[in-house]
């Protein structure tokens, strides 16, 4: 009797192999793609409100007997001393965005991009909204609120 047997996988076996194993590294791309979508917006919301945070702590502290200010852009912002914002100003901290992220809709009373904080206070005159988003998918965003009081808040 002359048994046959077979070693090794078909032809199909193999297709479905394949599939799977492709449909697998599909899933944990996406996954990983939206994650670190998340994480971009997310990190960048917390910079600009720790830049907010500090330039109202040291106004309130008095610090060098002036005021601090944050200048928003679209790709960047620009942490200042003094009642005004100047391009070329010394003290001036300049944190650029990723260009996967942009800020748009900054609705801050009495218009303008600075916010300024008021010593002793910490009171703005300056404030409103600005929104954070994915360049690449712009209802992915993220809200900053920055009250009257000077207090600021975000829906991270």
């Amino acid at each position: 009797m002359n048994l046959k047997t077979n070693k090794g996988f078909s032809f199909i076996e193999a297709l479905i192999i394949i599939s799977i194993s492709v449909s697998l590294i599909v899933g944990v791309v996406v996954g990983f793609s939206k994650f670190n979508e998340n994480q971009i917006i997310e990190s960048t919301t917390s910079e600009v409100l720790s830049e907010l945070d500090k330039a109202r702590a040291l106004t309130i502290a008095s610090y060098d007997n002036t005021v601090y200010g944050v200048h928003i852009e679209s790709d960047k912002i620009i942490f200042f001393k003094g009642g005004t914002y100047s391009p070329v100003g010394t003290d001036n901290k300049i944190t650029k965005l990723s260009a996967r992220i942009s800020i748009s809709n900054i609705l801050l009373s009495g218009g303008g991009d600075d916010i300024i904080f008021q010593r002793l206070t910490g009171k703005t005159n300056n404030y409103g909204t600005l929104t954070i988003s994915l360049v690449s998918d712009l209802a992915k965003t993220k809200i900053i609120t920055i009250q009257e009081s000077g207090i600021i808040e975000s829906d991270i």
